[in-house]
């Protein structure tokens, strides 16, 4: 009798940056549901503090760390204060990034400056290469860890007319590149660390619906296969699985989840 699939976090410890708000926050939560205690790390006191209460609340271990991904003292703090704290760490998911921040804008290629063209490289690769960094030899030392960084489907050209609209050439650009990272990093650091990496399509969230009347939504909407935005649940799901012993042969893969998108 084979023995059934475990996706159980049961005494796992995973990291989860940007882990205040949308997908990462859903991320957070799933995996306290599902037996993890859950590092969060992001910007904002109180969105950290919220996301620690709503863990607790269901039972969840949780504990907050302020931390810009930016900045490499604030990625040591955060790695330090976690082994300090529960004494290892199993999963990192590199969820902080974005398009836009206080010191860089999305723009096309004509009007971008060098600030923000480096920004933007900054927060969605530098940051992921240096808190895997920080991480990976702890995993080895105790025997084992996974890795999940957070593409899009920018990176793999499934956006409006292929490569998306002009305006978000080099966040995809950076995408492409943390989806090439994870398959470098599985690579090199196997066998004992897992890397993956999943590539979201639209997420229902404020930064889908600012700027976009019903009618756009709409129509974006209908150009997915099966005709509904995503949610932060649908990228916890595999989240879950990609962290768990279920997916300990699964190493170096970009997961798609944005629904059958018709683009590209």
């Amino acid at each position: 009798m084979t023995t059934p699939v475990n996706f159980s976090l049961d005494g796992k410890v995973a990291i989860v940056t940007g882990g205040s708000e949308t997908i990462g926050r859903g991320i957070a939560l799933e995996y306290a549901r599902n037996g993890a205690k859950v590092v969060v790390a992001a910007r904002t006191p109180e969105k950290l503090d919220a996301i620690k209460q709503e863990i607790e609340n269901e039972g969840g271990d949780c504990l907050t760390i302020p931390t810009n991904v930016r900045d490499s003292v604030q990625l040591e703090n955060m790695v330090e204060k976690t082994i300090a704290h529960y004494g290892r760490i199993d999963v990192l998911v590199n969820n902080a990034g974005g398009a836009v921040a206080e010191d860089f804008k999305r723009a096309p290629l004509l009007d971008l400056t060098d600030q923000d063209i480096m920004g933007c490289l900054d927060l969605n690769v530098k940051s992921l290469i240096r808190a895997s960094a920080l991480v990976v030899p702890q995993m080895q030392k105790q025997g084992g860890g996974t890795i999940i960084n957070m593409g899009s489907m920018g990176g793999v050209g499934r956006g409006w007319g292929g490569w998306g609209p002009p305006h978000m050439t080099v966040y995809n650009i950076t995408k492409a590149a943390v989806i090439y990272l994870s398959k470098a990093m599985a690579t090199q650091w196997a066998p004992l660390v897992r890397v993956n990496c999943i590539n979201p399509g639209f997420i229902d969230s404020p930064v889908i619906r600012e700027g976009r009347t019903e009618e756009i939504l709409d129509g974006i909407r209908m150009g997915i296969g099966v005709e509904r935005f995503g949610t932060p649940q649908d990228v916890a799901n595999a989240a879950v699985y990609l962290a768990s012993d279920a997916a300990e042969w699964v190493n170096g893969t970009a997961l798609d989840i944005y629904g059958g998108a018709k683009w590209g």
